[in-house]
Order: C-alpha cells, then sequence, then structure tokens
C-alpha cells in the first residue's frame, strides 16, 4: 500500500518560499505535502500529470471581495478564486462589524480558504459611502469583533476615496489606525484620489500595514504625478510597511507600476482585488494579474512569491504558500501559455504580452478540485 495518497508528476516545480525551481514530483498524504522529490522516485494509487506545466503552491490573494450575498462588490469564492488557481483569499474589508456574521456563514460553505479584514465601517462595503456617515466607523465595535474571531480576521480596512468617505476622512483614518493599533493587527489603507496627500497618509503608517492599489492612476499612488516614487514609500517600506497591487477595475496603471519598477519598488504582494467590477475584466483573476507583472519585467520566481510565499506569511495558518513537507496541500498547475495577449489596466490603457499565466488544475487540502479551466 502506497505512503502517498496522490503524487503530482513531470511537472517544473516553482517553490520561492525553498528557493526551488526544477523538474519534481510533490507527494500528498493525509491532506498535506509530504514530499518532493526528483521524477520519477514517488509512488502513489492516484497520480495528476503536470507535464508541460508549472508546479506551484495554492496561489493567496491578500485583497479581494467574496461576499456575494452581502455586498455588491462580492464574488463567489470557489467559482471566481479556487477554480482559477486562488486556494485562500483575503476579503479586504466587505464585511464590517455588524455584518461579519453573515459573511462567516457564507464563506463557511466555500472550500476556498478565506481570511478577512474587517471594515473600520460598521456596515462593511454593501455599495460605495459606507463612511459617509460620520458614525459609522466604531473603533471599539471592530476591536471586539477582531477579539472574538482572531483565526479568520486578520486585520482593519479603510478605504479613503471621496465617493466613499465624503468629508469624514480624517474621521475614518484615524479610527481605523486606532481599531488596528487597539486590536493589534495590520492596517490596510485603499488611498485611491484621497484628499490628503499620499505623504500624509504614508507617514501614518506602522510596520505590518499595507497600502493597497500603491499603483493606482490617482495622484495617491507611491508614484507621483511627475513620475517619481514618493521618498516616504521608500522610507514606509524601509520601516516594515508593505505595498500591495490590489489591481480591481480602476487600481493599477501600467505606467505607474512601469514607472516604479524602473526605480527599483516592485510589489511586497501581487493581489487582484477580485470583485464584481472586474471579475470579467480587466483584472479577471490573479493568474492574470500576475501575468501583467511578467509583461513588466518582473521574473517568474519574484511573481509567483508574491502571489505565494509573501503573502502566505502573513496568515495565521502554518505553510500557507509553500511547499515544504508537512504544510497544506495547496497546489496549483499553471500552464504558461505564449501568444498574444492583449491586457488592460484600471485606466484602460492596452498592453500586448506574448505570455499568459492560466491554472489548469488546483489541490486544496489534498483534494483535486472539479472545474478548474473548465
Amino acid at each position: 500500500m502506497s505512503a502517498y495518497d496522490l503524487v503530482i508528476r513531470h511537472g517544473t516545480v516553482i517553490d520561492p518560499s525553498a528557493g526551488l525551481h526544477g523538474r519534481r514530483d510533490v507527494a500528498i498524504a493525509g491532506g498535506r505535502i509530504a514530499a518532493v522529490a526528483e521524477p520519477g522516485t514517488l509512488e502513489a494509487a492516484r497520480s495528476l500529470d503536470a507535464s508541460g506545466r508549472l508546479v506551484t503552491p495554492g496561489l493567496i490573494d491578500l485583497h479581494a471581495h467574496v461576499f456575494d450575498r452581502g455586498s455588491r462588490f462580492g464574488v463567489p469564492a470557489d467559482a471566481c478564486c479556487l477554480r482559477r488557481g486562488t486556494t485562500t483569499a483575503v476579503d479586504a474589508g466587505s464585511a464590517g462589524a455588524i455584518t461579519w456574521g453573515l459573511l462567516a456563514d457564507e464563506l463557511d460553505r466555500q472550500a476556498t480558504r478565506v481570511f478577512a479584514l474587517l471594515h473600520i465601517s460598521m456596515i462593511g462595503m454593501p455599495a460605495d459611502g459606507e463612511l459617509l456617515d460620520g458614525d459609522w466607523p466604531d473603533v471599539s465595535r471592530a476591536v471586539e469583533t477582531i477579539a472574538a474571531h482572531r483565526d479568520r480576521l486578520i486585520g482593519v480596512k479603510v478605504r479613503l476615496s471621496p465617493r466613499v468617505v465624503g468629508a469624514n476622512l480624517q474621521r475614518a483614518f484615524e479610527r481605523a489606525l486606532e481599531a488596528a493599533q487597539r486590536a493589534g493587527v495590520p492596517l490596510m489603507v485603499h488611498p485611491n484620489a484621497a484628499a490628503m496627500p499620499m505623504e500624509a497618509i504614508l507617514e501614518r503608517l506602522r510596520p505590518g500595514d499595507i497600502v493597497t492599489h500603491c499603483f493606482n492612476p490617482s495622484p495617491q499612488s507611491v508614484v507621483d504625478g511627475c513620475g517619481t516614487v514618493h521618498r516616504e514609500a521608500f522610507e514606509a517600506r524601509r520601516r516594515g510597511v508593505l505595498f500591495d497591487v490590489g489591481h480591481g477595475a480602476g487600481s493599477f496603471s501600467f505606467e505607474r507600476a512601469e514607472r516604479a519598477l524602473a526605480q527599483g519598488f516592485a510589489p511586497d504582494v501581487i493581489s487582484s482585488d477580485l470583485n464584481s467590477l472586474c471579475v470579467d475584466g480587466p483584472a479577471w483573476d490573479l493568474p492574470c494579474t500576475m501575468s501583467k507583472f511578467l509583461l513588466l519585467g518582473l521574473a517568474l520566481d519574484d511573481v509567483v512569491a508574491r502571489a505565494t510565499a509573501r503573502p502566505g506569511a502573513l496568515l495565521p495558518v502554518e505553510g500557507l504558500g509553500t511547499l515544504r513537507p508537512g504544510a497544506p496541500a495547496d497546489v496549483v498547475l499553471l500552464e504558461r501559455r505564449q501568444g498574444r495577449f492583449e491586457f488592460i489596466d484600471g485606466a484602460r490603457q492596452r498592453r500586448t504580452g506574448g505570455e499568459r499565466l492560466v491554472a489548469t488544475a488546483v489541490v486544496r487540502d489534498g483534494h483535486v478540485v472539479d472545474g478548474v479551466g473548465a
């Protein structure tokens, strides 16, 4: 009787957490990675052929919206994340203190592993405008909710766009900072078009806090109007602030990202901000967002690291984003398709690339997921 439940054979394994890029077979037993070994040395009753494909840890999307029944931005996690290669997602503030229970119930019915950031607004993000009422950002309720659900709530989220906060920007930002501090968790800030200079936002953030939409096309990007990365962005990175792509419908600019990369400022994490407004383009999914950074010249291993090991290190379950033995058996087979592919950013600018990553098979907790690539 074989010691392994499943062996993934003949693929090119890329595991940045282990510095691994080469032909290997991956064995799974009991829902865990059991071994990564030279091809042909592992036996199991069942195998999955990965010939011609990349084998990576399950992708981790640090910014998505999967409150399908409680937010106009929500999409179903299994259909839009898991079956497209994302085995773990972080819902970035779709729910607040009074709607978290509804989101938790919804997530219990999904196979995708989902953590969440709690919105500082009690109502979460049913639609835009969740901070227009100055009483909705509630510190005490946010802190209490996080304390009661620390296994799943990993941070606080605030959006500072004018259509979201109106005249309450300073109040919302201060309360979000306070809640994150009191709860002992990171704050993720959405800065797009905020009526506050980017420098002022960056100066307030602590080690572990996250700037999402870091390459958005508004003046509140890490790149200023002259095309130069803010000095404060480099300073924030040195003290431990993280920078996340968060593509979304309108929050990623090829030009801003290109200028930042040329100045040595790559994102810490590549995420899709997958939501109902971009799931059918321009973001599509995490592999598509990753493909845009291949187009911009980031090396394949660096792209994979920013969607596996790096976000995995921010989550409370040990072993996410790696294929090391003992880790949860979340694995994705990616086809690196060659051809002529048109990509669109959040400013509706178009670029043509020669390759695109597409998930063709997914293993979640040792089980092969149905419907991938259909």
